[in-house]
């Protein structure tokens, strides 16, 4: 492994074709090999939908609880209402798909012996169904006051009823209107519930759920803060032009349910403010490592130019300055610009690029051979603000005689 320190040598400029994944951010400033810290970027949320659901069974105390312990932002449920008035965090209007037991919600009794009380969720570890003044409970405890909670009201309810039985509870917890009612959301599928959210619960935020950005906007576009959309309704044209109406407008994008990295690494590029997944570790891991400022990202192919640069006569040199080319022992025949891949980081590339090492702005070789040389080169240290263009003076001057010189950029 070669000893790299940075070199003040007279540049040579290589072009490239650098786009960023995300909205472009200012660039360090190099200056006496001074580099003015970027501002840090503001990443999505990480809410737990249904709690962290895919490791607990799904809307019980333990998703809830291990989905803060990740350290997400808030959790997400749904309630529904029981024969005798309690008011239960379940998904179905039946309880046949996770429990043990059967039958419609509203016609059943939560309390005595056939009560759903004793209802236990099938998935291991076995749970049993919280009410909505539990989970109010768990939110209220002084090292989870800094947790969201969006509240998915489905159609089977009865609006004032159910938002009647909310209000009664809310209101009963210690200092309720500046601890808790703030981090309430209300989500609402269907306009007819609009009128009785604000008239119950008038301190709780709303925002609509769906998967129609046009059903959005001819609804619920008044009377919402928040639009908590499925995925795949945003990646089309009119998606597209419903994220961008919604920043014009300061409306809230929270989007659902997203639990692969590269639907993630899309949502994030999107600009939304909100990443509800059941894969809480998943998006925190991702979230924490898009943060760093020489983070890997995953790049489109028309992104970066993968052709020869660098065309100087019959070789290419990293240094424009004769004196220097003399002792220039990196004269490859090809230097080609790459993205760096999040699909690289697997294997044994994932081992020699150590980016569990935090990738540190300093050049890093990893893959020293006699033909061949690949660095890594943090943008943030080699882009020019001016020009876009790499700044050789951060690649090495004493590297051995290679045929490929590969520069992997990340962003």
């Amino acid at each position: 492994m070669l000893a790299l320190r940075p070199l003040r040598r007279t540049p040579i400029l290589i072009p490239t074709r650098l786009s960023t994944l995300f909205p472009p951010s200012p660039i360090r400033t190099c200056k006496r090999g001074l580099m003015a810290p970027v501002p840090p970027m503001k990443l999505p949320q990480c809410w737990g939908h249904r709690g962290a659901s895919s490791r607990y069974p799904e809307n019980t105390l333990a998703s809830f609880e291990a989905a803060i312990r990740d350290g997400a932002d808030g959790i997400e449920s749904d309630v529904h209402v029981s024969l005798d008035d309690v008011v239960v965090m379940f998904h179905d209007p039946d309880l046949r798909r996770t429990t043990d037991s059967q039958g419609q919600i509203r016609e059943r009794r939560w309390y005595g012996a056939e009560g759903m009380e004793h209802v236990r969720t099938r998935k291991e570890p076995h749970q049993a169904i919280p009410t909505f003044a539990e989970t109010i409970a768990l939110l209220m405890l002084p090292e989870n006051q800094h947790v969201g909670f969006n509240v998915d009201v489905k159609v089977q309810n009865d609006p004032a009823r159910l938002f009647a039985l909310m209000h009664s509870i809310i209101s009963s917890q210690p200092e309720w209107e500046t601890r808790l009612a703030p981090r309430i959301l209300l989500g609402l599928w269907h306009p007819s519930f609009i009128d009785p959210a604000k008239e119950f619960l008038p301190y709780c935020r709303r925002s609509h759920i769906g998967d129609s950005p046009s059903l959005a906007r001819t609804y619920f576009w008044k009377d919402c803060d928040v639009f908590s959309m499925a995925f795949g309704s945003l990646t089309s044209a009119d998606g597209e032009r419903f994220r961008h109406e919604c920043k014009a407008e300061g409306k809230e994008i929270m989007v659902w349910t997203v639990n692969d990295p590269n639907h993630m690494t899309e949502a994030t590029r999107w600009g939304v403010d909100v990443i509800l997944t059941d894969k809480t570790q998943t998006w925190l891991a991702l979230r924490t490592a898009l943060s760093n400022v020489c983070f890997c990202s995953r790049l489109r192919e028309d992104l970066v130019s993968t052709q020869p640069v660098l065309p100087v006569d019959d070789r290419q040199v990293l240094y424009s300055d004769p004196v220097h080319q003399a002792h220039d022992r990196a004269a490859p025949a090809r230097v080609r610009c790459r993205p760096f891949r999040q699909t690289q980081t697997s294997g044994v590339f994932a081992r020699q690029i150590g980016i569990y090492r935090q990738l540190v702005p300093e050049l890093c070789p990893i893959d020293l051979t006699p033909i061949s040389l690949t660095l890594i080169i943090p943008t943030s240290c080699v882009i020019h603000p001016k020009d876009n263009r790499i700044d050789s003076n951060f690649i090495p001057h004493s590297l051995i005689h290679t045929s490929t010189l590969d520069i992997y950029i990340l962003v």
